[in-house]
């Protein structure tokens, strides 16, 4: 996969968490993108009430070391 694909994100804090950032859900039975912001928000989506959500993929490179 080329890197041209990735994003470096500049919206890193100094603990390398995400600064409110919403994450973005696709509805397991209508196909709607729900965001969801808050840790305890309800897992359900917003039009049909479908509790089934897939995350979805990150445009983020992220990279991971294994020992």
């Amino acid at each position: 996969m080329e890197r041209s694909f990735f994003h470096v994100d500049s919206s890193r804090t100094t603990s390398g968490r995400d600064v409110d950032e919403p994450v973005l859900y696709i509805c397991g039975e209508c196909g709607v993108d729900v965001s969801l912001l808050a840790h305890g928000a309800a897992v359900r989506c917003r039009t049909c009430g479908c509790r089934i959500l897939y995350k979805k993929r990150t445009r983020k490179m992220i990279q991971y070391e294994a020992r």
